[in-house]
């Protein structure tokens, strides 16, 4: 998706970085349309603004995971409370939270 705030690349310019792609918000559902495109615009200006290289690059990258974790999980294909089988309205939820800070625990040591 093209912005009609940056313009073009003049012919024989350096063409646009290849991450630029993952800033495409078009296909997107509205609710992360509207949190992606402020990240789209600004990474199509910094591509305008700075010269290709290292740091250009890395710029992208740290922009590109700052978006990703800025962005709402809305549906999530499977859970940790899923798997356990453990009721989500649980009226006592801090022990399902001891339960899986345990898991996880016992996952990382298990991993070593």
């Amino acid at each position: 998706m093209l912005d009609p705030q940056v313009p073009p690349p003049a012919p024989g310019a350096t063409p646009a970085p290849p991450i630029l792609k993952y800033f495409e918000y078009a296909h997107l559902p509205g609710y992360l349309q509207a949190v992606s495109k402020p990240f789209h615009d600004l990474a199509h200006a910094l591509v305008a603004t700075t010269q290709p290289g290292r740091e250009q690059t890395k710029g992208l990258d740290k922009l590109l995971e700052a978006k990703d974790l800025l962005r709402p999980r809305r549906a999530r294909p499977m859970s940790l409370l899923s798997l356990l089988r453990l009721p989500r309205d649980n009226p006592r939820p801090t022990i399902d939270i001891c339960v899986l800070a345990l898991l996880g625990a016992l996952t990382v040591f298990a991993l070593r």
